[in-house]
């Protein structure tokens, strides 16, 4: 067999195909824009078709709709202002494990070369490695394969990731297992590993250091608070710089929609149609529903879906004061990856364009957006302290009647 898709808008990149392989045929392999694809070794493929029947986009499991929706708050302000919304995460992981001993959470971290990638835990004082957004793509090496022999041993496992890695998992499982929960998020589009690195060149270079470590969502007190999607990151010799959203050029390419990879934006689970036990996000508006969350919102509110039977029972052993439980359509108005997929930004081709010929991360976002971060606006911003300058002087010559 060629490929195992036939257009790149049919890969999620989730590395199911390459797990499932019983020839070990299938290696993932980054493309010109650095996006993960799957290649197979000719000599080896025996046809069996396995690749296929595990892809998630040619083969979806059953769809569900959220039967209960809710908001979540956690209680301590200090844990809130540590999370991306409001550590729901880690309290859905903690309530269904409860007081088990033998269990093992799958989730993204972003290690200390800033590549992402899942690992997995068994101790939940671990969990801080997959807290916090990360606006990339994560690798996923052999989970799958570990998860399906830890399950068959009885052991309880909880695996989050995007809705397409969960399809993929269970794609892969074949079946339910009741000692599994999964969990996804309401997901944005990845961009590739290759885009994200070379943004991280071009702050090394602008602030002469090595970044140490990145924050895609830096919470702080201000104005704005949760909703602000500044970032921060830390430089190796203590530094540490932040950035307002408008300031972050690989923020700014995400929001508009500039470097996902191709299948998301036709994504069939960008909607409400589920495919994980619990789906979790911000719950952005919450205000409107919750008017006395409104102080609250600085420091942050997660959404909770529950998906299924196991989902809601989860969700129900949370502490009843930190829940806020509504109705679905107050979800869906402020998260509109919940509807439908993000947009493709017709400026993609030209930053990618400016990307495979190696261009500088900057020059690649003003080629894209010439009238946000062009030439003309930057050199006209560089002189406005000169145009200042030009004018006081005219003034204090005018005062002194020197013209």
């Amino acid at each position: 067999m060629k490929s195992v898709y036939n257009i790149k808008e049919n890969c999620c990149g989730c590395a199911a195909c390459k797990q499932v392989c019983p020839t070990n045929s299938i290696y993932m392999k980054e493309d010109e824009n650095g996006y993960l694809y799957p290649y197979i070794d000719g000599s080896r493929c025996v046809d069996c078709l396995a690749c296929r029947k595990v892809c998630p986009f040619l083969n979806t499991r059953t769809l569900t709709i959220p039967q209960i929706t809710c908001a979540y708050v956690n209680p301590d302000e200090e844990y809130r202002m540590q999370s991306a919304s409001s550590g729901a995460f880690e309290a859905l992981c903690k309530a269904f494990i409860q007081e088990k001993e033998n269990y093992s959470i799958y989730g993204c971290e972003l290690d200390d070369k800033l590549h992402a990638h899942h690992c997995s835990i068994h101790n939940i004082t671990d969990i801080d490695r997959m807290k916090k957004s990360k606006y990339l793509q994560s690798y996923i090496e052999n989970e799958y394969v570990n998860i399906l022999t830890e399950l068959r041993m009885s052991k309880t496992v909880i695996f989050s990731g995007t809705p397409c890695q969960v399809a993929a998992l269970k794609n892969y499982l074949k079946k339910d297992f009741e000692n599994l929960l999964t969990i996804d998020f309401v997901c944005h589009g990845v961009p590739s590993q290759k885009i994200f690195l070379k943004y991280i060149q071009y702050l090394e270079k602008k602030y002469h250091g090595k970044v140490q470590v990145y924050k895609f969502r830096n919470k702080r007190k201000t104005k704005d608070g949760w909703t602000n999607l500044g970032t921060c990151f830390y430089f190796v010799d203590g530094r540490k710089i932040e950035l307002e959203v408008e300031e972050d050029l690989y923020m700014n390419g995400f929001l508009y929609g500039l470097f996902n990879r191709d299948s998301c934006y036709k994504c069939k689970f960008a909607s409400l149609n589920r495919v994980s036990d619990i789906t979790v996000g911000d719950f952005w508006g919450i205000e409107r529903v919750y008017p006395e969350l409104t102080e609250l919102k600085t420091n942050g509110t997660s959404l909770i879906m529950g998906n299924t039977s196991k989902g809601i029972s989860t969700i129900k052993k949370l502490d009843e004061k930190t829940l806020y439980f509504t109705n679905l359509e107050d979800a869906i108005i402020d998260n509109g990856q919940l509807k439908n997929p993000q947009s493709k930004n017709v400026k993609r081709d030209v930053f990618l364009r400016e990307f495979r010929r190696n261009k500088k991360f900057d020059v690649c976002i003003k080629r894209a957006f010439p009238e946000k971060y062009g030439f003309t606006k930057q050199k006209i911003y560089r002189m406005k302290p000169y145009i200042v300058m030009h004018k006081f002087k005219y003034y204090i010559m005018r005062l002194l009647k020197i013209i």
